[in-house]
């Protein structure tokens, strides 16, 4: 699936729930880990934007976790 991608200054960022869908993640989550510093975000016009070219490696890194964890997780 491809997301759209909001430059601003140079800078690469997605929507906070099109990150949240990229990473499998609910996006209350997304909202911990801005809070708890583990990705960049700024508001543009009311979005919350996630910035990808500073987070590229920590995104990967975030998603391998959460896949891993969603994979380790048994089926009932």
């Amino acid at each position: 699936m491809s997301y759209p991608i909001i430059t601003l200054h140079n800078e690469a960022y997605v929507t906070a729930s099109d990150f949240s869908q990229m990473v499998g993640i609910d996006p209350s989550t997304v909202w911990k880990w801005a809070r708890k510093g583990l990705i960049q975000t700024t508001k543009l016009k009311g979005l919350r934007l996630v910035r990808m070219d500073r987070d590229a490696e920590s995104f990967r890194e975030l998603r391998q976790r959460v896949r891993s964890r969603r994979d380790s997780v048994p089926e009932e």
